[in-house]
Parts: structure tokens; C-alpha cells; sequence
């Protein structure tokens, strides 16, 4: 039996998904900002530790590297496990490392905090994360719902790398790495549950189940193959086929195949024009003339003076 695939038109986007795009904004916001921020407690990080700036220059390049290597982690999480599972612990990471700070004394703890586990907790916090959750969750106007996730991280730069240089004036870095760890701290709230599946009357958006189910389905197979679903509909329209099909499987030499001949019986493979039986019917249905009344002729049937 044919499986049918029933596809509705867009649903409407519910508010609970507009507060989605607006923490998923916030997210990328604090954490584009923080990771463009690396230049501005450069300085700092260079009295404090006493070094060149090749040397702490190379936890920003180390950071960028495992950023780049975490994201493929990043995604096969959340199509398993949702979105809790990545922006959670991202964006504690994220702050935890920050905290943590102001308390390196070596260059390998600098390497440690800011290249390996930041980097980490920024893959979870990213476009990589926030894309895929904003198409799963919103129906309508996706794309200017897009655009604006992806000018969160250059409002983040613009934002927050004067906000940190004044900081710094101010509280100093270490004041201004416990404030930055302030603004990631919200990021870490509860995050939405992963949205259900689409009911069967709903679009499939993510395509695994249905995929599936088209992939097995005997209708594709039937397209696929040329002409095997027109052959199909004839033979079915033939109320003779299933005595020819035996034959049309295995021909005989001296015989021709097909619904038209077979063997020496010319009558076995006759076909019926089409609506034939549909004509006969509804003149059955036709109301009878009233008495008196001349008899409408009758017309004679096709192929009855065969018979």
C-alpha cells in the first residue's frame, strides 16, 4: 500500500519561540563580545605574567584552534541531546574560565583556562548552536530572524569592547573579568526543551523520520523506474490481465508478447475502450420517458455486433 505523506502549509511561529530567538541573541551577544575582548586585557596579561606578546598571543591562536575542533562535537550534541546539553554547560564553561582568571601565575594555566577551556565554552555559545535552534523553532520570516542571530556577534563587538576598556580604567582587569563573568552567568539559565516533532499533518522540517519512510516506500521505486507505473495502471485497467501476464512473463517463440496478441487466440488480448463500463452504467441511471411519449433510440454498444 502507497504511503502517503500529508504536508500542511507553514505554521504559525508562537511567542515562546520569539523568547528563544531573543536568549539565543543574548547568548551570542555576551559571547562574540568576550572572545573580541581578548585585545583589550592583552596589556595586563603581559605585566602579569612578564613575557612577550608572541608568548600570550599564543593562548588567543590556541583558543581559536580548539574552537574550530569543538564545533563538530558541538553539533552532533545537540541533534542528540538538545539544546539544554550545549548552551548549559557552554556557558558555564564560559564563565567558570573567566572567573578563574586572575588566579594563572604560568603560562601553561593562561594556555589551560583561556585556550582550551574557554574556547570550549564559547563552541557551545556560537552561531554553530544558535542557527540550527532559531529553523527548528521558527516557521515564519526565518530569514530576517537569521540575520539578525548573525549580527548578534558584531553588536556583541561593538558593545562590549568599549564597555571592557572602561572597565578596565575603572575596576581594573581583574574587576573587569569578574564583571564579564557576571554577564555570562544569565547565559547559563535553563534553556528551552528541545521542540517536539512535528505532528503527521505538519511539515517535517528535519526530515529524518519521513526520509526514511519515503526511501522505503514502493511508490518511489515505482517512479524511478521508466514507465513501470503507467505499464502498472493499464494492467490493472485490463480485466483480462491476469490471464496474459503468465504469458507476457514467458513468450513463446512464434508469439507476441503485449494485451493486443497472444499466441493464436486474437480475441484473448481485445481491450475494452476506455469508460466503456461507465457508459453502460449511467445509462442504466438515465430516467425513464414518460408514457406516451416516443422512446428515445437506443444506440448499439461497442463491439455488439462482434458479439
Amino acid at each position: 500500500m502507497t504511503e502517503r505523506l500529508r504536508v500542511a502549509g507553514p505554521v504559525a511561529t508562537s511567542r515562546r519561540a520569539w523568547f528563544v530567538v531573543a536568549a539565543l541573541f543574548f547568548v551570542m551577544l555576551i559571547s562574540s563580545g568576550i572572545r573580541s575582548a581578548f585585545g583589550v586585557f592583552l596589556h595586563p596579561l603581559l605585566e602579569q605574567f612578564g613575557t612577550s606578546r608572541a608568548a600570550v598571543s599564543l593562548a588567543f591562536t590556541i583558543n581559536s584552534i580548539v574552537f574550530g575542533m569543538a564545533q563538530p562535537l558541538v553539533g552532533r550534541t545537540l541533534d542528540r541531546h538538545g539544546l539544554r546539553a550545549v548552551v548549559l554547560p557552554g556557558a558555564v564553561i564560559m564563565a567558570a574560565s573567566l572567573a578563574l582568571l586572575p588566579a594563572a601565575r604560568d603560562l601553561w594555566q593562561l594556555y589551560l583556562l583561556y585556550g582550551g577551556i574557554h574556547a570550549l565554552g564559547l563552541a557551545g555559545t556560537n552561531t554553530a548552536v544558535a542557527f540550527p535552534v532559531a529553523v527548528r523553532w521558527v516557521r515564519q520570516r526565518r530569514g530576517p530572524v537569521l540575520g539578525v542571530l548573525a549580527a548578534a556577534g558584531m553588536v556583541g563587538s561593538f558593545v562590549l569592547v568599549p564597555g571592557t576598556m572602561f572597565l578596565l580604567l575603572s575596576v581594573g582587569w581583574q574587576g573587569m573579568l569578574l564583571v564579564l563573568t557576571g554577564l555570562a552567568g544569565p547565559s547559563a539559565a535553563r534553556p528551552p526543551a528541545r521542540r517536539r516533532a512535528a505532528r503527521p499533518g505538519r511539515r517535517a522540517h528535519a526530515g529524518g523520520p519521513a526520509r526514511h519512510r519515503l526511501a522505503r516506500s514502493p511508490a518511489l521505486a515505482r517512479l524511478l523506474v521508466p514507465g513501470a507505473a503507467q505499464r502498472r495502471q493499464r494492467l490493472q485497467r485490463d480485466a483480462r490481465a491476469g490471464a496474459l501476464r503468465p504469458a507476457a512473463a514467458r513468450p513463446r517463440p512464434g508469439a507476441s508478447t503485449g494485451r493486443q496478441r497472444v499466441g493464436p487466440d486474437l480475441r484473448a488480448g481485445r481491450r475494452r475502450r476506455p469508460g466503456h463500463g461507465l457508459r453502460r452504467r449511467a445509462r442504466g441511471l438515465q430516467p425513464r420517458p414518460a408514457h406516451g411519449l416516443p422512446r428515445p433510440r437506443r444506440r448499439s454498444l461497442p463491439g455488439a455486433a462482434r458479439r
